[in-house]
């Protein structure tokens, strides 16, 4: 008689085939202070604040570092808990970023953090160099419905700044009113010194629909330092401004603090940089060019997007879209269908989450259009303009996205003119200029304000005579 009193069998193993269970999750970073964007921090801040936490209870080291260098902390073996970082050396009307890196061992979590300090008191420019300046003048009948902390576009041919301004545009400034006053973040997307060829981008913090904004550019200062900020012109809700006038064999350059910036790929050469609606701009072969971004709006849940298309193409055609790139599903689009169709897609796996929205409107007739989409928010419903004004999509088997945003499916890849996604495919053929994405619902009131500016500066505003120091 045979009996089995037990047995075991053994296999080679490595520590990279153990399992843990449970997994091990990252810490989490939070009450993040100043929190990210935060834009009128007082020079006064004397340290950076933030809270650790690991959700299996380990203990936990951090580092912190400044940029520019303004301090910097790191601890051990840390619990659960707040933690400080002494800083100094704080400036009037400067951008700081700081990173905070922790790890529990196993798995590392970072953010990066932005904040900017309050801008410079209210002085008066003829006093401290600046030697003429001109009134701008809003046509309130332009404006559609008063906006706050609008960025509006100045593009004007001036001799005087030909003649007077430096070189490179550093003494051109931008003030709130005449006299003593306060100074308003602007960036300079071209200047040709040459010519007086300014393009430019100027803070609003309101504009009104009633009656004209004024506001005041100062030039003729030989020894002021640049007076731009391109990254306070665009507040904390910009996740990406890209003028698209960068020389594409290098970064697609975004505008805003969160830095958000593209790659080219295809074939785009230095010549793709060509004139465009605004300024400089990039020409898509409809072959291969695109433009590939990290992922970053898989937290929003409603926001805008905006931009300025050129096409006579009658192929499909993506301005913007978000895909995998191990997959063709899911994705999602705005751009062109066949023809001149102005079209939205979103597609995963299944049929019930599937959208297909078009309306013909003429926009591959070679002319500069402006498309825009909106999302309220999950429920709350979507929007859609062309040059200024909303128009309706229909949709396919009468479906209604309701609110569909980038947060509706899981994406790794963020990109213009193209999805960037195996099959590579809905390329752009024409030309593409000031694409913007924000984490709010614009209104309709600002989109047509934009859109009234962005097509027609001169008619949106205008120029006084030059003044010189009295």
């Amino acid at each position: 008689v045979y009996g089995f009193i037990g047995y075991a069998l053994l296999a080679p193993t490595t520590a990279e085939a153990v399992e843990h269970y449970p997994p091990n999750r990252a810490p989490v970073i939070s009450d993040i202070s100043p929190t990210d964007g935060e834009q009128n921090a007082p020079i006064t801040l004397t340290e950076l604040q933030f809270r650790i936490q690991d959700p299996d209870g380990d203990l936990m080291s951090y580092s912190v570092t400044t940029d520019p260098d303004i301090g910097s902390a790191s601890g051990n073996l840390k619990p659960f808990g707040v933690y400080k970082v002494p800083i100094s050396g704080l400036q009037n009307d400067k951008i700081y970023r700081w990173t905070i890196e922790v790890t529990d061992g196993k798995e590392t979590k970072t953010e990066k953090c932005s904040f900017f300090t309050q801008g410079k008191p209210p002085f008066d420019p003829f006093l401290q160099g600046w030697n003429y300046r001109k009134e701008i003048s809003i046509t309130h009948t332009q404006v559609a419905g008063d906006v706050t902390n609008f960025p509006v576009l100045i593009r004007v041919i001036d001799n005087d700044l030909r003649d007077k301004a430096q070189e490179d545009g550093d003494d051109i400034l931008f003030m709130d009113k005449d006299g003593v006053a306060t100074k308003l973040s602007h960036e300079i997307e071209y200047f040709n010194s040459a010519t007086g060829t300014l393009t430019a981008w100027v803070k609003l913090p309101a504009v009104s629909s009633t009656q004209d904004t004024l506001f005041y550019m100062y030039y003729g200062n030989s020894s002021s330092t640049t007076q731009q900020f391109p990254e306070k012109v665009w507040n904390s809700n910009f996740h990406a401004v890209w003028h698209l006038n960068n020389n594409p064999i290098g970064s697609i350059l975004d505008s805003t603090a969160k830095e958000n910036d593209g790659i080219p790929k295809g074939d785009m050469v230095s010549a793709d940089l060509v004139e465009g609606k605004i300024g400089p701009c990039l020409d898509f072969d409809g072959i291969d060019d695109y433009i590939s971004f990290a992922e970053f709006t898989d937290s929003h849940n409603m926001g805008t997007c905006t931009a300025w298309i050129q096409t006579t193409s009658t192929k499909l055609g993506a301005v913007w879209g978000e895909a995998n790139r191990d997959s063709d599903k899911p994705y999602i689009i705005c751009g062109k269908y066949y023809d001149d169709l102005l079209s939205f897609a979103r597609d995963v796996y299944g049929q019930q989450s599937n959208y297909q929205g078009r309306t013909s409107i003429g926009l591959n007739d070679g002319q500069w259009h402006q498309i825009a989409w909106v999302s309220k928010g999950s429920g709350a419903g979507n929007a859609f303009y062309f040059d200024g004004q909303q128009v309706s999509l229909t949709w396919q088997d009468g479906q209604n996205p309701n609110g569909i945003w980038f947060d509706d499916q899981s994406t790794d890849t963020h990109s213009i003119g193209a999805l960037d996604r195996p099959t590579n495919d809905w390329q752009w053929t024409g030309l593409l200029d000031e694409i913007r994405i924000s984490d709010i619902p614009l209104g309709s009131g600002w989109i047509a304000t934009e859109y009234a500016n962005q097509n027609n500066p001169s008619g949106f505003m205008s120029f006084g005579p030059e003044e010189s120091e009295p």
